[in-house]
């Protein structure tokens, strides 16, 4: 049996054949080559195909901004060490210079200014701000004379009241009868604040009241029997 195609065409016949696979493998090639040029280079494709070239930070698809790893240090407020005589009821504008003298006595400091407990009463104190709890007080009245040519301000004066052998801080009340110095003093006159401060009945033996008003005087310290 003899075959229809003649016995010199089949070199032919390979080497069209082997032209053709040769076709296809160069096609495949080239595909390949584009595939690998389009998703290469030396940007990064973040989330979808997106490219990122490093000029911003990247997005996600919600518009979120990146978090921040770096954090903006918090200024720290100073706070005042607490006095000779405990720690404060409320921090006060003190010095720390001291000038101590007795209960029923008068404070006279070099700038003019004599300060007096002119009053130490027993009441039943009213709680009226956070934290306050009424029960058995103490209000103590303080007189401001300022014998200097200039007035003196008032705005700062803070009181603080501390009682036993110990010095325990006594809590500020809201009343009765609380009236804090504030304003200025003329030169010549006189000012009277008072406050209120729970104290024990069986702890005013051994009471202290601190007052103070400016940094640049000395902060008060009267001591005594209530």
């Amino acid at each position: 049996m003899t075959s229809d195609v003649p016995e010199s065409d089949a070199p032919r016949r390979r080497t069209m054949m082997w032209a053709a696979v040769g076709v296809v493998v160069l096609v495949v090639v080239v595909v390949a080559a584009v595939l690998l040029t389009g998703n290469g280079g030396s940007a990064s494709t973040p989330g979808g195909g997106q490219t990122y070239d490093g000029s911003a930070p990247p997005t996600t698809g919600t518009g979120a901004e990146p978090s921040q790893t770096a954090s903006t240090p918090v200024p720290t407020a100073s706070i005042p060490k607490p006095t000779a005589t405990g720690k404060p009821t409320v921090v006060p504008t003190q010095s720390t210079a001291t000038t101590n003298a007795p209960l029923d006595d008068t404070a006279s400091l070099d700038n003019g200014v004599e300060v007096r407990v002119t009053d130490v009463e027993s009441v039943q104190g009213d709680a009226q701000g956070p934290g306050e709890i009424a029960g058995p007080a103490v209000r103590v009245s303080i007189e401001v004379s300022n014998t200097s040519d200039e007035e003196v301000a008032m705005d700062l004066a803070l009181v603080n009241a501390y009682y036993g052998e110990d010095k325990t801080p006594a809590s500020a009340l809201s009343g009765p009868g609380l009236a804090p110095l504030t304003g200025s003093i003329p030169a010549g006159k006189s000012a009277t604040g008072a406050y209120v401060f729970s104290v024990p009945e069986d702890q005013r033996e051994q009471l202290t009241v601190e007052f103070s008003y400016s940094t640049d005087a000395p902060t008060v310290i009267f001591s005594g029997k209530a």
